[in-house]
């Protein structure tokens, strides 16, 4: 069984490879390559819908961290990002280069963590000691954040929390993100409690239901559970992790459709994921009336979506992001007013909206 087992995923692999560059490449219209092209366009895009909280004065530890650096002086700003693969990164990293380069005497050291708690914290320390003036990171965990925060914040400088809400955030300097910081109970605005509930309504609130996560302790997928949960005749009958990734996503869903057991809709936390359990139910001719629910709203998922591959997907806006996560840390660092929490709203996309948000892409 293992070794049958190995076989089909290595099959998938190069199936995969070949498919991907056929199939994938039909989607994108344009000329311009998914990583390059499309994150031109976004930053372009703009940031309708960007909400602000909390007073725009500056807090006095961050004065006290940044006070001595004055309006003009030269701004380096460390970035700690996660997958490299990932398109939305790739999306974002893309938009707060080109802020950077809009902010006079501004620039930006960029690493990529992965999920890896302890290279994150290795990549602190070497900004720390490079200089930089202020540290936007994506986090790993709750746990270590809190503590990297603490490192940042006691070495003088400004630590500002990207896209990911966490337990205990409100100790950052700033937050700029799509996710509200936890509370008693996620927001409807969640990016897993709009895809779910779309998909619930697609389904009847009625069949088999595929969760594929990013990893352990995700927020969003406990969302997407929480949804389930008002509905009784949906039933999570597979939930796995693919960190976020294509391939990963492929090979999980792979196996799922290995046992026979029916999937009448697959729930992804990322595009990428809903992607790959695409790619995987076209290789063994099984995605004709499966419902396929993403987040991210990239433009190769919005593409899939005018072709009726993906059904939902969640809009976040990359360029909203990066843009105002490189403002906020160049206010801080300079010791200048800023806004303590940054919202970019998520957006509910569905395929009558897919031309809608292609667009947002290619302003």
């Amino acid at each position: 069984m293992k070794t049958k087992r190995k076989l089909i995923r290595s099959l998938c692999v190069m199936l995969c490879v070949a498919g991907v560059l056929a199939w994938t490449a039909s989607c994108s219209s344009g000329s311009v390559s998914p990583e390059a092209g499309e994150a031109r366009k976004a930053g372009d895009a703009g940031s309708p819908g960007t909400q602000s909280s909390v007073s725009g004065t500056a807090s006095q530890d961050a004065k006290a961290a940044a006070g001595t650096l004055g309006k003009k002086s030269k701004v380096t700003i460390g970035v700690i990002l996660l997958d490299q693969r990932d398109r939305f990164l790739t999306y974002l990293a893309q938009n707060m280069r080109r802020e950077a380069e809009a902010e006079p005497g501004t620039s930006l050291e960029i690493k990529y963590s992965g999920d890896d708690a302890k290279l994150q914290a290795e990549q602190v320390e070497e900004l720390l000691t490079a200089g930089v003036n202020a540290i936007v990171f994506i986090p790993v965990n709750a746990e270590q954040s809190v503590k990297l925060t603490k490192r940042i914040q006691d070495a003088g400088i400004p630590a500002i929390i990207l896209s990911r809400a966490y337990e205990g955030v409100e100790g950052a300097t700033a937050y700029v993100g799509s996710e509200r910081p936890p509370s008693a109970e996620s927001p409807p605005d969640a990016a897993g409690i709009l895809e779910m509930d779309e998909i619930a309504k697609l389904l009847g609130g009625k069949g088999n239901i595929a969760l594929i996560d990013g990893g352990k302790d995700e927020k969003r997928a406990e969302d997407i559970k929480s949804v389930l949960t008002q509905h009784p005749g949906l039933n999570l009958v597979f939930e796995g992790s693919a960190a976020h990734d294509r391939y990963q996503a492929l090979l999980l869903m792979s196996d799922w459709l290995t046992t026979g057991k029916s999937i009448d809709a697959v729930v992804a936390t990322n595009d990428e994921m809903a992607i790959g359990a695409i790619l995987a139910a076209r290789l063994q001719g099984k995605e004709k009336g499966m419902r396929f629910a993403g987040v991210d709203g990239t433009m190769q998922a919005l593409e899939l979506m005018k072709m009726g591959k993906i059904d939902v997907t969640v809009f976040q806006d990359a360029a909203g992001q990066g843009k105002q996560a490189i403002k906020v840390a160049v206010k801080a660092a300079q010791g200048l007013s800023f806004t303590k929490n940054t919202y970019v709203p998520y957006e509910l996309v569905t395929a009558n909206q897919a031309d809608q948000y292609i667009a947002k892409w290619n302003q």
